[in-house]
């Protein structure tokens, strides 16, 4: 990553740490609600990436009408009842862009500690669908996409923390809708897999 290369380069012993685009891209929304209808959480989900907060948030999301879809992998969670409202991913997920694409917000919950020196891929995931998302601010993914403008952060580790930067987005989500929307444009045109690959064979 751009923003830690300087700082890899003084353990590097002269080895070359080169910025990369990175392979991550795919489809991208293109029809946005005006309003948060469905927010989804992805990824494996473990202690690291704050799944102790999501029952609780999904609850208090689920109980302000908010429908959810939920990547759960490991089989963590319990949907008792409001299955209508909870789309549940048990398996992986072959198209993960697709998936983010049918919500209009996404909640990364994680540890800020665990975070500090490393993107989150499902942060990353969520900037080239062009999706708006919350993260833990201060983590290396909240400073790397913050002048996209579709981003708010959380203070708090908390599910108040947390919803308290859902309600920013929330309050003004047209505006987080169309930035996030400009932001996947110009991630498509500076990364992918094929730009990848590319700078990697001119380095070999």
């Amino acid at each position: 990553d751009p923003l830690l290369g300087d700082y890899l380069k003084t353990y590097s012993d002269g080895l070359p740490i080169i910025e990369m685009p990175l392979p991550f891209g795919g489809l991208t929304k293109q029809d946005y609600s005006k309003s948060i209808r469905t927010v989804g959480f992805f990824g494996y989900q473990r202690d690291e990436k704050g799944r102790g907060l999501i029952p609780e948030l999904a609850d208090r999301l689920l109980d302000n009408g908010y429908k959810i879809v939920m990547h759960d992998t490991s089989g963590f969670f319990k949907v008792r009842d409001r299955l209508t409202d909870v789309r549940i991913l048990n398996s992986f997920v072959s198209d993960l862009n697709a998936e983010m694409a049918s919500c209009d917000l996404v909640i990364c919950p994680m540890n800020k500690l665990n975070y500090l020196h490393r993107i989150s891929g499902i942060a990353v995931n969520a900037v080239s669908t062009g999706i708006p998302l919350i993260l833990p601010a201060g983590t290396l993914s909240a400073v790397r996409y913050q002048n996209i403008g579709s981003t708010a952060c959380f203070y708090e580790y908390s599910v108040d923390g947390i919803m308290e930067a859902f309600n920013k987005i929330a309050s003004n989500y047209p505006q987080y809708a169309e930035a996030a929307k400009s932001g996947a444009k110009v991630w498509h045109e500076e990364h992918g897999v094929e730009k990848f690959v590319d700078h990697l064979v001119k380095c070999i």
